[in-house]
């Protein structure tokens, strides 16, 4: 199975065994029925403990302006992203990496104005598309500097079935730049799954479908950071003849809390 590898330079790689208490687990699939309101036949839950801040279920047929930015960069370093690409229809936004005019664009949108924060719960109701050379991401992202970066959805652009959720905590420590702490969930992800990550002072706790998969105690990063959600164009693979067009990143809601 195809893994992040970035170890050149000053970037290193920590191992599995550098993350504290990686729980990797089986989870079963929803069998709930679908509807309207909610096309993965899955809402957005209540938490004990924890309140909702922010929420979006992504009706009507527009984006939430007030609430998100859609990219529109004709030049960055996955290709280009355009607005066109992020699509609200029958109760989710599907953001595309799609071919137009001959060339493979992807898509993004950002939450800053309505997640900026430090310390929460986020989740993203979603299923991905097949397709070698691309790659779905949920972030946090820092309000400034980096790293700290929390990738809690992310999956291999090498990998043509992204058939493998990974997990990263990117951070700096004793003079080295862009160490990660990773974890690898094995799954069908075309089909709809609750992903997520809490995160406090003391750690960093990845859910899968209301289940932990990890949790990393070290390195949790504590300087305000804000959701991002991208499909784009993979670094270590680009989409070929195989590819189909477009490549969909089906969202069916998003959600943010914060401790009671």
């Amino acid at each position: 199975m195809a893994r992040k590898r970035l170890a050149t330079g000053r970037t290193r790689i920590a191992t599995l065994a550098a993350v504290a208490a990686a729980v990797l687990v089986a989870i079963p699939q929803s069998s709930t029925a679908a509807s309207s309101a909610d096309p993965s036949g899955s809402g957005i839950p209540s938490i004990p403990g924890w309140h909702l801040k922010f929420a979006d279920n992504f009706t009507g047929n527009t984006i939430d302006s007030a609430s998100w930015g859609v990219y529109n960069k004709l030049h960055s370093r996955r290709g280009p992203k355009l607005a066109s690409n992020v699509v609200v229809h029958n109760g989710m936004v599907t953001l595309k990496v799609a071919k137009r005019n001959g060339e493979w664009t992807g898509s993004g949108m950002c939450g800053a104005r309505v997640t900026t924060g430090t310390y929460g719960r986020y989740l993203i109701r979603a299923r991905y598309g097949h397709g070698l050379g691309v790659r779905a991401t949920a972030m946090l992202w820092p309000v400034s500097g980096w790293p700290p970066e929390v990738d809690f959805m992310e999956y291999d652009a090498r990998d043509a079935s992204h058939s493998e959720l990974m997990l990263t905590n990117h951070y700096n420590a004793g003079g080295q730049t862009n160490l990660m702490q990773h974890a690898f969930i094995h799954g069908n992800y075309t089909e709809w799954h609750t992903i997520g990550v809490e995160w406090t002072p003391s750690m960093l706790k990845y859910t899968l479908d209301g289940r932990t998969t990890a949790t990393m105690t070290g390195h949790v990063p504590s300087r305000a950071m804000w959701v991002g959600i991208a499909n784009s164009l993979g670094n270590g693979a680009r989409p070929n003849a195989s590819t189909p067009n477009p490549v969909n990143l089906d969202v069916d809601w998003f959600a943010y809390y914060k401790q009671s």
